[in-house]
């Protein structure tokens, strides 16, 4: 597979996202990244290398953002649910390693939360998606993508979350997050900040569980 249809199989991942088909988003997504894989390493065989540079948050921000979608399902935890676009002009290999395995965890993760499937594979579905976030993570310095960084770890967090039976965010967790939350709202990101709106339902939910223990 060529890098422009490993682009196009991503951006297919995307649509199947947002049209909450995540059964084919899983497909999609995790055919992409296997064969990004294998692009780069027959690039490495010839003594090929990948150039250019990418903001992960600018391939973020193409995905339009519906307001009301980002307040939705208010009676649980927030989780960042739109997939990454990527642009035929990205080619530096990590932002796109990053971008894929992020939309392959998204998928698993979604896929998970429907709850049409047995509790063995709602747990597998689940540790899968938390072990490509931190791929996710790990694969990139994230100092200049507070976005990205945002929704990995609130995902991440979700997981974990999920996994262990809890009611909230781990307190860690719940105060790195708010601290990237006001470094946006110094920064006037404004357009990242609508990304994210979601997670003030977060601190709601904290706050109150706080107050009744």
């Amino acid at each position: 597979m060529s890098c422009t249809s490993i682009i196009e199989q991503n951006n297919k991942t995307v649509a199947f996202l947002k049209a909450q088909d995540f059964a084919s988003a899983v497909i999609a997504s995790s055919s992409a990244l296997t064969s990004h894989y294998a692009l780069e390493n027959s690039r490495n065989a010839v003594g090929g290398k990948s150039a250019g540079g990418c903001s992960l948050d600018k391939c973020m921000l193409l995905s339009e953002v519906d307001d009301n979608e980002t307040m939705e399902d208010t009676d649980t935890t927030f989780i960042y649910k739109h997939g990454i676009l990527l642009h035929p002009s990205v080619t530096e290999f990590n932002s796109i390693t990053s971008i894929l395995v992020f939309n392959t965890a998204l998928a698993h993760h979604l896929a998970a939360e429907t709850n049409c499937h047995s509790s063995t594979a709602t747990g597998t579905m689940l540790h899968r998606a938390r072990r490509l976030y931190e791929l996710a993570y790990d694969s990139q310095k994230l100092d200049s993508n507070l976005l990205f960084q945002f929704a990995v770890i609130n995902n991440i967090a979700v997981v974990e979350q999920r996994i262990a039976n809890n009611t909230t965010l781990s307190p860690q967790c719940f105060e790195y997050l708010m601290s990237v939350l006001m470094v946006l709202v110094d920064r006037g990101c404004v357009m990242r900040l609508r990304h994210v709106r979601g997670f003030l339902h977060n601190v709601i939910l904290t706050t109150e569980v706080a107050a009744a223990a």
